[in-house]
């Protein structure tokens, strides 16, 4: 059931990316929604007569109503999905030409995700576990904050680069710094201040015990450093999806595998153990955002600096009662933690 998710899901991507690139938000953002509403409703009503197979027909459900929600919104726009074979086509040429260099570079982040694991399950009892559970924490202000600026600015960006607005190009990529970086610092501080505390809350429950939770925290801090890093990283990636060029990213996807790699292997043997990998990971990033960060300066000119860095020191002194509020309300009450 879920192997046929694979389908719809897709094409309710692609029906995404065209809404989008029309400035159409509103609808492919709820549409994830609708996903998340198939699959309660299959498990609510399909539990008794099918088990545990509900939530296969749940996620199979699940991707056929996103892909729905979205035909209206298409149809407006004269778009349709029915296949098309022209295989000459120039333009299909053209994306399967920019198309496997994107799929090369997914591959090495694949593989980089493969090697964590393998890692980990080296390592203590419980490290496999943690690592997940850090991952899905991180992933909150990533999919709140970082997906949501990238998906308005993607546009905006591919639109600058294929009229030749240079001005504009620079303008958007010192927005989308600032924007991310007053969302992510502080989001940042808050899972590195009150990461055992967010852990215990989402997890800390039945079989995952308080000493499951100092064992994910550290994790947590060690994700949370790079935050910035890899959503800034991922921004400049989608700048030279913008300008056509993929083998840029595919070049800093292979650096951040070798840094994190080469790292982990260090660092996990250390006293940081399965935090060590988190830490790698921070580490890779940060690297490979520097590495597209010169690239780009050198392809678009400068971007805004200046501008930049105030905007960050605004996120940080922002952060600042974050660690206020922590310091006095342990000392307050250290009952509480």
């Amino acid at each position: 059931w879920e192997f046929n998710y694979i389908l719809p899901v897709s094409l309710g991507a692609l029906a995404m990316a065209v809404l989008n690139s029309h400035g159409r938000f509103a609808v492919s953002a709820l549409s994830p929604l609708v996903f998340s509403l198939g699959i309660i409703l299959c498990i609510v009503f399909l539990r008794a007569p099918l088990g545990p197979v509900s939530m296969g027909v749940g996620v199979f459900a699940g991707g056929v109503l996103q892909l729905a929600v979205q035909m209206p919104s298409l149809a407006r726009l004269r778009y349709t999905i029915a296949p098309a074979f022209r295989f000459s086509d120039p333009a299909f040429r053209t994306t399967l030409a920019l198309w496997l260099p994107f799929v090369a570079s997914a591959s090495v982040f694949t593989l980089n995700q493969f090697v964590a694991q393998r890692f980990a399950s080296g390592l203590e009892d419980g490290s496999v576990s943690a690592l997940q559970n850090a991952v899905t924490v991180m992933n909150l202000p990533i999919g709140i904050f970082t997906a949501s600026v990238m998906t308005v600015l993607f546009p905006k960006l591919s639109a600058h680069a294929a009229r030749g607005e240079a001005d504009g190009l620079r303008g958007t990529v010192a927005y989308g710094f600032e924007f991310l970086l007053a969302l992510l610092v502080p989001s940042s501080a808050a899972l590195a201040l009150y990461g055992r505390e967010i852990i215990a809350a989402a997890f800390q429950r039945g079989r995952f015990t308080e000493a499951d939770t100092l064992v994910t925290f550290p994790v947590l801090a060690g994700y949370a450093a790079g935050l910035a890093a890899l959503s800034l990283y991922q921004f400049l990636q989608r700048l030279f999806y913008s300008l056509k060029d993929y083998r840029t990213p595919l070049a800093s996807a292979v650096l951040v595998a070798v840094v994190d790699i080469g790292l982990s292997l260090w660092l996990k043997e250390t006293r940081l153990r399965v935090a060590g990998l988190a830490v790698a990971n921070s580490a890779a990033f940060a690297a490979g955002f520097v590495f597209l960060a010169v690239l780009a300066r050198r392809r678009i000119g400068s971007f805004g600096s200046v501008r930049i860095l105030v905007g960050a020191g605004k996120a940080v002194a922002a952060s600042l009662p974050l660690a206020g509020l922590l310091a006095a309300s342990r000392t307050l009450w250290p009952d509480l933690w």
